[in-house]
């Protein structure tokens, strides 16, 4: 597991829970410790509090060659972190990215071939919720494909193990239009939790965050439909899926509004972000979009002045 957040912690505990030897790679020797020390807390509304012990480590050397990676560090950090693939990877290791926003594969290209890369986009919710413990708020199907919509042996079994640790995986031949899709997900609810600290679910409850929320979304259809983007759906297609996510996962604090309390740098730039940046290049405007990346910024700053590191 590359990234050892919210994400890549639940994973990283459902497949070492599973029986499958985990390897956690880190970027902070305290976490890396505190994993191996105590292991990982997983707490589900269904089976309480669970403890999961993979191994972990901040030196990938100490790994070794493996079967898969699974990249599920943050967008930005996606550069720096796949300097730690080349002791990783040998010419039949599958590299899994189940990041939020567009960039990844790309960036992922500049340490190992693009033939080894597989992308997916997972609907699964957690959030941090203490040292060492990951709420799992919300059971969503993940997805994953080959970038030239092959259908392979090796997607299947990886869908495959990762359904039977419990992460019911499908498999499809066009993952770039579902990566599109989740962005349009994540447009839309992300930037609002953040900018007026609520979960998830409360979006739905306040009058005029829908339709802000449905403006994003319109907006980004646009742009991925300009760009000859395959979408799975039409814009009401994929809002029905916003207010599904949102409800699914409804307890759960956005990682965008975490990131945001905690000082941390957001991955605005990677969702909404693009949207803007593609409606500029195709020349469709995004006012809504625009207008959502300023306010996490403006929330940030509010929040944390002086902060140099947190920034966009």
């Amino acid at each position: 597991m590359l990234g050892a957040g919210a994400m890549g912690s639940l994973f990283g505990a459902a497949l070492a829970g599973a029986g499958h030897e985990v390897r956690m790679l880190c970027r902070r020797a305290e976490q890396a410790q505190s994993i191996t020390e105590q292991g990982l807390a997983i707490a589900t509304s269904t089976s309480g509090l669970r403890v999961f012990r993979p191994a972990a480590t901040t030196d990938p050397a100490r790994i070794g060659v493996v079967d898969a990676v699974l990249v599920c560090c943050k967008a930005y950090d996606t550069s720096a972190a796949s300097a730690s693939l080349p002791p990783l990877v040998r010419p039949d290791t599958v590299v899994l990215t189940l990041q939020n926003g567009l960039g990844n594969v790309e960036a992922l290209s500049e340490r190992v071939p693009p033939g080894q890369i597989v992308a997916g986009v997972t609907h699964q919710g957690a959030y941090v919720s203490g040292p060492g413990r990951v709420d799992h708020a919300g059971c969503g199907p993940t997805t994953i494909g080959e970038l030239d919509g092959r259908d392979t042996g090796r997607v299947r079994a990886l869908a495959a193990t990762l359904t039977d640790a419990g992460l019911p995986t499908e498999v499809s031949g066009n993952i770039h239009g579902l990566q599109w899709a989740k962005l349009l997900i994540n447009a839309a609810i992300n930037p609002l939790t953040a900018v007026l600290s609520v979960t998830n679910g409360r979006l739905l409850e306040l009058p005029d965050a829908p339709a802000i929320m449905r403006r994003a979304v319109a907006e980004g259809e646009a742009v991925a439909r300009a760009a000859g983007v395959g979408l799975p759906c039409d814009a009401d297609g994929i809002w029905a899926q916003v207010t599904e996510a949102a409800r699914l996962t409804g307890a759960n604090r956005s990682s965008m509004l975490q990131d945001v309390l905690h000082g941390r740098r957001t991955e605005i730039d990677s969702i909404n972000g693009v949207i803007v940046s593609e409606g500029r290049r195709l020349r469709i405007p995004t006012p809504v979009n625009e207008t959502l990346c300023n306010l996490v910024r403006c929330a940030d700053r509010a929040l944390h002045p002086g902060c140099g590191g947190c920034r966009n």
